[in-house]
Protein backbone atom coordinates (compact mmCIF):
# COMPACT_ATOMS: atom_id res chain seq x y z
CA UNK A 1 0.00 0.00 0.00
CA UNK A 2 1.32 3.39 -0.99
CA UNK A 3 0.71 6.00 1.67
CA UNK A 4 -0.37 9.52 0.78
CA UNK A 5 1.20 12.68 2.10
CA UNK A 6 -2.10 14.08 3.38
CA UNK A 7 -5.64 12.96 4.06
CA UNK A 8 -6.80 14.52 0.80
CA UNK A 9 -4.53 12.08 -1.09
CA UNK A 10 -6.84 9.20 -0.08
CA UNK A 11 -10.17 8.14 -1.45
CA UNK A 12 -12.63 7.01 1.20
CA UNK A 13 -11.97 3.36 0.31
CA UNK A 14 -8.19 3.84 0.53
CA UNK A 15 -8.50 5.50 3.93
CA UNK A 16 -10.73 2.68 5.20
CA UNK A 17 -8.15 0.18 3.90
CA UNK A 18 -5.44 2.02 5.87
CA UNK A 19 -7.56 1.85 9.03
CA UNK A 20 -8.27 -1.85 8.48
CA UNK A 21 -4.53 -2.52 8.14
CA UNK A 22 -3.87 -0.75 11.43
CA UNK A 23 -6.75 -2.52 13.17
CA UNK A 24 -6.16 -5.95 11.64
CA UNK A 25 -3.13 -7.20 13.57
CA UNK A 26 -1.70 -8.65 10.36
CA UNK A 27 1.29 -6.31 10.21
CA UNK A 28 4.61 -6.58 11.96
CA UNK A 29 4.98 -4.37 15.01
CA UNK A 30 7.34 -2.14 13.05
CA UNK A 31 4.93 -1.78 10.12
CA UNK A 32 1.96 -1.15 12.40
CA UNK A 33 3.93 1.56 14.23
CA UNK A 34 4.79 3.16 10.91
CA UNK A 35 1.14 3.11 9.82
CA UNK A 36 -0.05 4.54 13.16
CA UNK A 37 2.55 7.31 12.94
CA UNK A 38 1.39 8.02 9.38
CA UNK A 39 -2.27 8.07 10.47
CA UNK A 40 -1.44 10.54 13.24
CA UNK A 41 0.43 12.77 10.82
CA UNK A 42 -2.42 12.97 8.28
CA UNK A 43 -5.64 12.66 10.29
CA UNK A 44 -5.73 16.20 11.66
CA UNK A 45 -7.80 15.12 14.66
CA UNK A 46 -6.56 16.03 18.16
CA UNK A 47 -7.24 12.49 19.41
CA UNK A 48 -5.17 10.93 16.61
CA UNK A 49 -4.80 7.17 16.91
CA UNK A 50 -6.88 7.16 20.11
CA UNK A 51 -9.82 7.19 17.68
CA UNK A 52 -8.71 3.69 16.68
CA UNK A 53 -7.44 2.23 19.95
CA UNK A 54 -9.65 4.08 22.48
CA UNK A 55 -12.82 5.10 20.63
CA UNK A 56 -15.47 7.09 22.48
CA UNK A 57 -18.13 4.99 24.19
CA UNK A 58 -21.29 4.34 22.15
CA UNK A 59 -19.68 5.07 18.79
CA UNK A 60 -19.09 2.90 15.75
CA UNK A 61 -15.50 1.76 16.25
CA UNK A 62 -15.20 -0.03 12.90
CA UNK A 63 -12.93 1.33 10.18
CA UNK A 64 -15.99 2.72 8.45
CA UNK A 65 -17.19 4.40 11.65
CA UNK A 66 -13.86 6.10 12.32
CA UNK A 67 -13.94 7.48 8.83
Amino acid sequence: MVTGQSLSDYTEQEFIALLKRIMGNDETEEEESRLVFHFNSICGHPEGSDLIFYPPVDTDDSAEGIN
